[in-house]
């Protein structure tokens, strides 16, 4: 697939350089071509004015609303579906009480709380991370809703188009819920993080 784009790219490259020449452009579109990279090069260095307050703000509602998504989605991912670490005895903590029935907890990174059984199993269940294309993929598979591929590649996607298909022949409550989600993470993760100068300037990189 990218041997393709490659190809396309190098043949449009030649047909468009050809086309320059014929027409006797070449030598315009370059210096067009330079002048955009000295003006792009500028915007680069002097930055773009921002609000650090104001995105300071956006931050803080989207770190809520995301937290209050997180706790709707826990309500309706279903127990049984949630990877559980079993223990071969009681985990430390549980003497003294400092560890119980539905303490939460981080392992790895990854949040859960530990559980104990009726007879007296103890183990600890994994919260389900509705940002995680695996486990979204494992819900889809216990829903035994077919998971599906991109077209060109044909690999398993849990892209928001795909989501999106499978909600409307679904209506899966849940994958409602990852979508919008998904909207208030991608303004949090890329348009609050941008990094300011003293000057309250975020400087942009266009990759030249």
């Amino acid at each position: 697939y990218s041997c393709c784009d490659a190809y396309a790219e190098a043949k449009c490259y030649i047909a468009i350089l050809e086309g320059l020449k014929k027409w006797d452009m070449l030598e315009i579109a370059d210096r067009h071509v330079t002048e955009l990279l000295g003006v792009l090069r500028d915007v680069i260095a002097r930055g773009t004015q921002t609000n650090p307050a104001a995105l300071a703000v956006i931050r803080e509602i989207c770190a809520t609303e995301l937290e209050e998504w997180n706790e709707t989605i826990k309500q309706l991912y279903p127990d049984e579906f949630k990877k559980t670490k079993w223990y071969k005895k009681a985990p430390p903590g549980t003497k003294n009480g400092a560890v119980k029935d539905g303490t939460v907890k981080s392992i790895g990174g990854k949040s859960g709380r530990y559980i104990t059984t009726p007879t007296g199993e103890w183990g600890f269940r994994f919260e389900f991370n509705p940002s995680s294309p695996t486990q979204i993929k494992d819900y889809l598979r216990a829903k035994s809703i077919k998971v599906p591929k991109k077209h060109k590649t044909r690999k398993e996607t849990t892209d928001s188009k795909a989501l999106i298909r499978i909600y409307a022949l679904t209506g899966d409550p849940l994958l409602k819920e990852i979508l919008d989600r998904a909207k208030v993470e991608k303004v949090f993760n890329t348009h609050t993080n941008w990094p300011i100068d003293a000057n309250s300037r975020v400087h942009p990189n266009f990759s030249l």
